[in-house]
């Protein structure tokens, strides 16, 4: 996932510059691709706590680790290592350690 900016009274700063707990907020409202906003939109979904889901979304940003939604209706299973951060509509969302 690609860190995305937000604009600042500095201008156009990447989104990394806010705290975790504004980290999922600031994301939403940034110039990041559709599909990246999606998964995101689950992970506040799936994780509501805001320093929570910031942090999450922090270790993603840094390369270490991506959101995937599993749809168990789709014939789709939990990936080894992943863990589960919380139930999305028809399935649940997982976060994969990278590397």
């Amino acid at each position: 996932m690609k860190v995305p900016n937000i604009p600042t009274t500095k201008g156009k700063q990447p989104v990394t510059i806010v705290p975790n707990n504004a980290l999922v907020e600031g994301f939403l409202n940034s110039d990041a691709p559709a599909e990246d906003i999606d998964v995101v939109r689950l992970l506040q979904y799936a994780e509501p706590d805001a320093e929570k889901n910031g942090a999450i979304l922090r270790r993603c940003l840094e390369g270490k680790a991506r959101l995937l939604p599993v749809y168990p209706g789709n014939d789709e299973k939990e990936p080894t290592g992943a863990k589960f951060v919380g139930s999305i509509m028809d399935g649940g969302l997982y976060v994969i350690p990278v590397g």
